[in-house]
């Protein structure tokens, strides 16, 4: 028994307007193509594999520099938080030691681990906020992505850090941060 042909979309007649693209879909098992799908034009074939007008928008604001920063913000700010609490939970003072053997109250400790963590996630926010934020520009603007952007804008992180504490301090921080970013990127890649 022979299987059954494929339907084709009509043909045209001269002058007249090619088919609808919903002709053209395919349909019933998995890998069947018409031939119709086959003869479609390349402007028929452009609208098939046309991406929504949502998803463009969506892939132009991840690209953006301003939304990386953002989005390494909030991750660093809820890492920064879950390592305060965590560090916190072993800090021999808030349990108390042989020098104070009485322990804290519980709501005086939850005040010391909520405040542990509040500094750790803003200072886990601003370090990946400034770094991924400057990353993106250096990348941007040199158009290439190699160990150097990540060098540099690790040197730029590192030195806004210290800057309050003064210029030995930032051009220290931008020293450590540049070679732990160095270090980081030349294992992440090798």
């Amino acid at each position: 028994m022979e299987p059954a042909a494929a339907p084709s979309a009509p043909e045209p007649a001269a002058g007249a307007a090619a088919p609808h693209i919903s002709q053209f879909i395919p349909y019933g098992m998995p890998g069947y193509q018409p031939s119709a799908i086959r003869r479609a034009t390349l402007e028929q074939q452009a609208l098939l594999n046309a991406k929504p007008p949502e998803v463009v928008l969506l892939e132009q604001a991840l690209s953006s520099c301003v939304v990386h920063g953002m989005m390494a913000t909030g991750a660093g700010f809820v890492a920064g938080g879950a390592f305060g609490l965590i560090t916190s939970g072993m800090d021999p003072n808030i349990l108390g030691t042989a020098d104070r053997p009485t322990a804290l109250k519980p709501r005086e400790v939850f005040r010391e681990m909520g405040n542990r963590s509040w500094t750790f996630a803003k200072n886990f926010a601003l370090v990946g906020g400034l770094f991924a934020t400057s990353e993106c520009y250096i990348e941007k603007y040199r158009g290439k992505v190699d160990i150097y952007n990540s060098v540099g804008s690790g040197c730029f992180a590192g030195a806004a850090m210290g800057f309050r504490a003064g210029p030995q301090a930032a051009a220290l921080g931008c020293a450590g941060f540049a070679a732990f970013s160095a270090a980081i990127d030349y294992f992440m890649k090798h």
